[in-house]
């Protein structure tokens, strides 16, 4: 129908309506969600960061001094290992060394595993992750040092070889 043959009192509202109010309701109460999650977060946050400060390194026994792996600032594992840069060419940025024998035990491997932890700590250099021993002694752990990361594996199948990938100048840096 026209609004023209309708009556003006059928066509005025009389009451505004109040779809509003149920919004606003839901704004504030997803506001204060946010805040609250906020605030517990924020708190969670200052209280990781006083306990990494409070932390205080273990004193282990002290490890020497060694020359590092050539062309990187990755310290070489100790003689008592027997391990021997290993022979032919190898890609830019990866130093492989295998034992003078054929084998290395898991309880020596995981030796190795726990010097190179105190070993590059002492460095300077910031563990990122890691993956601990196997029962059958194969290890990795990743580390950094500023824009530098080196990555050490310990494999023992199918050969027994520690692998040392150092970036720079490793292509994928």
């Amino acid at each position: 129908m026209h609004y023209r043959l309708l009556s003006r009192k059928a066509l005025r509202v009389t009451r505004p309506t109040r779809g509003g109010v149920p919004a606003r309701i839901a704004f504030l109460l997803l506001a204060g969600g946010l805040a609250v999650g906020g605030a517990i977060q924020w708190r969670a946050h200052a209280i990781s960061q006083e306990t990494a400060q409070s932390v205080v390194p273990k004193q282990g026994r002290q490890i020497p001094a060694l020359p590092p792996i050539p062309e990187t600032r990755v310290p070489l594992p100790p003689a008592v290992y027997g391990l021997e840069p290993a022979k032919g060419s190898q890609p830019s940025g990866t130093h492989t060394l295998r034992p003078r024998g054929s084998t290395l035990s898991p309880a020596r491997s995981k030796e190795l595993f726990h010097f190179y932890q105190s070993a590059m700590r002492t460095e300077g250099w910031a563990l990122q992750s890691q993956a601990t021993p196997t029962s059958g002694g194969e290890w990795a752990q990743y580390w950094q040092l500023g824009g530098q990361i080196a990555v050490i594996q310990m494999f023992t199948s199918p050969k027994v070889e520690l692998v040392v990938t150092y970036c720079p100048p490793a292509p994928f840096c």
